[in-house]
């Protein structure tokens, strides 16, 4: 997919514009490429996040079971059912396995929160190509039938994914605005044609907007859990070496131009889709040359981040 995005990206400037068109192509095409630059810096993070999420759910359950054996063991009574089995503060393991605990213990899939948040990126992925296929012409019926699963994945998941290991999530108004993208998505499964793609434009205008403020409110969230390691390691060691902790402030610094680098690009996909909706309103608004300066841009901003975050893998980074 991100070969696609990539591809997208660079043909971006080549888009032709016409001020009578039906449909905004070019703005709507500036959209999917914004959208496309959102998820080429947002899956190395969530992937990142998926195992942070687990890590941090298994610290806590783990936390929780010694606690409630040592109370046990001192005749009082435990906060609850969680018990650990082996030494109070040592090896040992929790007790039962219990399916609530099985998305955070499992090696396949995504935890709860970040299966939320990736779902929500798809879901906005999938309506970025649908309108270009529609407003095109293109691979129409496939983009629909991509929103519709994307949208009742999101559907599925957003309750689960409230909260990222008890941090909450802030998705105010995301829950009406996928009910309201779920009419979309049968509707756009109906309706595939350049003018009813002008419409849905308009008609879903709060929705989308709703979408990716949830996406963009979602990072603090992200930023606590993907961190959270980092803070205990730093704070429950105050004698570590000098190397050490510059490692760690280090990786901490590079998530944290990462997430910031990933909310300025939803900012970004959000002014794109204002600008689809204002051209909806009133078609041609979009010069060419302003086609060709957004997709440099992009090209640009992506490849900063692909360096940053292949440093991040690497481990080579500046303190």
């Amino acid at each position: 997919m991100r070969r696609r995005a990539t591809a997208g990206l660079l043909g971006a400037a080549a888009v032709a514009l016409g001020a009578c068109t039906a449909a905004p192509s070019a703005e709507v095409r500036l959209f999917r490429d914004s959208v496309a630059a959102i998820d080429q810096a947002g899956q190395p993070l969530l992937d990142d996040l998926a195992l942070a999420e687990r890590a941090a759910y298994r610290a806590a359950l783990r936390e929780k079971a010694q606690a409630n054996s040592a109370a046990e063991a001192r005749g009082r009574p435990p906060a609850g059912e969680e018990r650990w089995v082996g030494r109070p503060l040592g090896p040992g393991f929790v007790r039962d396995l219990r399916v609530p605990d099985a998305p955070f213990e499992a090696s396949i899939g995504d935890p709860p929160g970040t299966a939320a948040l990736r779902a929500g990126l798809g879901t906005v992925t999938a309506l970025s190509a649908a309108l270009v296929g529609l407003t095109d012409g293109t691979n129409a019926d496939a983009a629909a039938d991509d929103l519709v699963r994307s949208v009742a994945a999101l559907s599925d998941l957003v309750a689960a994914g409230g909260a990222l290991v008890g941090t909450p999530l802030a998705t105010a108004g995301l829950k009406a605005a996928i009910e309201e993208l779920r009419g979309l998505a049968r509707r756009l499964a109906d309706e595939l044609n350049a003018r009813r793609a002008r419409e849905l434009i308009l008609e879903n205008e709060r929705q989308v907007e709703a979408l990716l403020a949830g996406l963009k409110d979602a990072v603090p969230a992200m930023w606590t859990v993907l961190t959270s390691d980092l803070q205990i390691t730093i704070t429950a060691n105050p004698r570590m070496a000098e190397s050490e902790l510059r490692a760690a402030v280090a990786r901490a610094e590079a998530y944290r131009r990462l997430l910031s680098d990933y909310a300025v690009l939803i900012e970004r996909a959000q002014a794109a889709w204002r600008g689809a909706v204002a051209a909806a309103r009133t078609p041609g608004s979009l010069t060419l040359a302003a086609v060709a300066e957004n997709a440099a841009r992009l090209r640009a901003d992506l490849e900063a981040i692909r360096r940053a975050q292949a440093a991040l893998r690497s481990g080579q980074l500046s303190p």
